[in-house]
C-alpha cells in the first residue's frame, strides 16, 4: 500500500512543497560559482605588470602594452592574482595602482553538475577581465612626465605587502624603455651605465632584493633613445637582475641572452 492511503492530503501537499523547495535550492547551491580568491591571500601567485608612460606611447607601443598586459592576464593561474601598476614620477615610491584582480577562473573545464558556465564566465569577466581592461584604458591616457624613477618603482613593488618575501610565486614584468632618467641616476648621460651607477648615491641606499622574483622586461624601443638603448643598455639591467637574486630574466619578444656574470661587490649593490 502506497504512502498516499496513510497520509492525508495536507500532508502530502506539504512535501510537495519541501520538495519544490530542496530542489530548488540545490539546483541554485550548484550553479552559484564557488568562491576561489580571497583578498588577503597571496599563496597562489601574484604578478605585477608595470607600466611606463612617462614618455608618450605610440600607437604601434600602445598596442605592445595591450597585448603584453593582456597575455600575462592570460598566463594567470585560477585564485592567483594580476596587479597592473603605473610609475609614479611625482612620488615614485608609490606606484599608482591601476588594477588589482584575481582570477576566480572561467568556464574551461568546469563541471556542469557543481556550476554553470554561464555564471563562471561572467564572473570572470566582471571581477577579472574587466578590471584588466579599465587599467589598460587608464594606463594609455597617463601623462608624460620629465623624470623615470624605474628602480623606485621596482624598489616600491618589493615592498608590497602582496608582493614581498612572503609569496612565494612572484612575477615582475615592466613595460618601459627601461631609460632610468631622475636626480639621483641618469641614463641619458655619457658613460658606461653600470659604473655610473654603481658610484651613484642611488646603488648605496636603494633596496633592491629580487630573490626569487621571475623578471621579463617588454622593451619599447624609441626613436629618440637609439643612442641609449641597445646591447649595452640592456646589459646593465640583466646584470642587475642578476645581481640582485632574480629567478630568471629576459626580454619579452626577443631572443634570449646571456647575462653578464655578477661579481661578489655587486652582489652587495643596492642591497640593505
Amino acid at each position: 500500500m502506497s504512502a498516499a492511503n496513510y497520509l492525508p492530503a495536507p500532508a502530502l501537499a506539504g512535501l510537495a512543497i519541501l520538495a519544490i523547495v530542496g530542489l530548488t535550492w540545490g539546483y541554485a547551491s550548484a550553479t552559484k560559482p564557488p568562491p576561489v580568491c580571497v583578498a588577503s591571500d597571496a599563496s597562489r601567485g601574484v604578478t605585477i605588470v608595470v607600466v611606463d608612460t612617462t614618455d608618450p606611447l605610440s600607437p604601434t607601443l600602445a598596442r605592445r602594452m595591450t597585448a603584453t598586459i593582456e597575455n600575462e592576464r592570460d598566463k594567470v593561474p585560477v585564485g592567483a592574482r594580476l596587479v597592473v601598476l603605473a610609475v609614479n614620477p611625482a612620488e615614485a615610491s608609490e606606484p599608482v595602482e591601476l588594477a588589482s584582480a584575481c582570477n576566480p577562473g572561467n568556464s574551461t573545464g568546469s563541471n556542469p553538475l557543481i556550476t554553470t558556465g554561464s555564471r563562471l564566465d561572467r564572473r570572470w569577466r566582471d571581477s577579472f577581465v574587466d578590471p584588466v581592461n579599465a587599467a589598460i584604458t587608464r594606463a594609455a591616457e597617463n601623462p608624460p612626465a620629465k623624470s623615470s624613477p624605474l628602480l623606485e618603482t621596482i624598489s616600491a613593488v618589493l615592498n608590497r605587502p602582496d608582493f614581498d618575501g612572503r609569496v612565494v610565486l612572484r612575477r615582475l614584468v615592466l613595460i618601459s624603455d627601461m631609460v632610468q632618467n631622475d636626480a639621483d641616476y641618469s641614463q641619458l648621460g655619457k658613460g658606461d651605465p653600470w659604473k655610473r651607477f654603481e658610484k651613484s648615491e642611488l646603488a648605496k641606499d636603494l633596496p633592491l632584493d629580487l630573490s626569487g622574483v621571475d623578471v621579463a622586461v617588454d622593451y619599447l624601443l624609441r626613436p629618440e633613445y637609439r643612442g641609449i638603448q641597445g646591447s649595452k643598455h640592456k646589459a646593465f639591467w640583466a646584470k642587475l637582475a642578476s645581481s640582485h637574486g632574480a629567478a630568471d630574466f629576459h626580454f619579452i619578444g626577443q631572443p634570449a641572452e646571456p647575462a653578464p656574470a655578477a661579481s661578489t661587490d655587486n652582489q652587495t649593490i643596492a642591497r640593505r
